[in-house]
């Protein structure tokens, strides 16, 4: 039994010193040196300028958080806005071991008073079609847990606005963003989302479930998806399958009902 003790406080002292030498090394390194790695991986990745101005701060934890000020993303060439994604801050929570081999898995990303504008030409080609030689897939293959070598948990939006103009019709419909939460265990599984703000002039407050992040990148198959909660005040429910087929968006077995809350 004694032995069994010793062992065990070893053991402890051990893990102890581990602790203290990760805290060491990782107080050592200046996450600012990230910023131009990270803008050049961007644009290798997506064509577009990342513009980081507030710098990076680093919050040390078990679980620790990256928060970058200002952050803004470039449009494709032909959009009608300058930057098609800004924001007031980018929170990411990251894995601890990965980040002392200057590697990020991302387990819970945030953006905080963005501004996204979504656009298509008069083709139909969207903004968010990136055009970067590397790709969004460019940085290497999945694993389980992991998708496009980033482990995102949660993904969140708080207060921000939403534009989406359409380029044949000439037309843009506003979304605000009052809160916005999606969750999910890994790209394998079922995303939980939950979405309050308005669209155009209309009051939204739904939550439910979506289908796994791989599924909806997997063009062509049914993507479910089942929402309730309120439209305008009023109770409502909303089920179906989307397939994504080129820049077609169907919706299959779409089931709409509403009624007075």
């Amino acid at each position: 039994m004694r032995l069994f003790w010793r062992i065990l406080a070893a053991f402890g002292g051990l893990l102890v010193l581990l602790i203290i030498a990760i805290a060491i090394a990782v107080r050592t390194i200046d996450v600012n040196d990230f910023i131009a790695p990270i803008q050049k991986r961007v644009k290798d990745a997506t064509g577009r300028d990342l513009v980081i101005r507030g710098g990076i701060d680093f919050k040390l934890s078990l679980e620790p958080e990256l928060l970058i000020d200002d952050v803004s993303l470039g449009n494709a060439e032909w959009g009608k806005s300058a930057q098609m994604v800004t924001a007031k801050r980018v929170e990411a929570q990251v894995k601890l071991l990965p980040l002392l081999q200057r590697h990020f898995e991302i387990v819970r990303f945030k953006l905080i008073d963005p501004v996204i504008a979504l656009e298509t030409d008069a083709g139909g080609k969207g903004n968010w079609e990136f055009s970067g030689a590397a790709g969004l897939g460019g940085a290497g293959p999945s694993t389980p847990g992991s998708f496009n070598s980033f482990a995102i948990g949660d993904l969140a939006i708080d207060h921000g606005t939403v534009s989406f103009r359409d380029g044949e019709s000439g037309k843009t419909t506003n979304i605000v963003v009052d809160e916005l939460t999606l969750h999910a265990r890994d790209a394998q599984s079922p995303v939980s989302a939950r979405f309050r703000g308005t669209v155009g002039d209309i009051a939204v407050a739904m939550e439910g479930d979506l289908g796994p992040l791989q599924s909806l990148v997997q063009r062509g198959l049914p993507y479910p998806v089942s929402l309730k909660g309120e439209i305008n005040g009023h109770a409502a429910s909303v089920a179906s399958k989307v397939r994504v087929e080129g820049r077609t968006v169907n919706l299959d077995e779409l089931q709409i009902s509403t009624g007075q809350s």
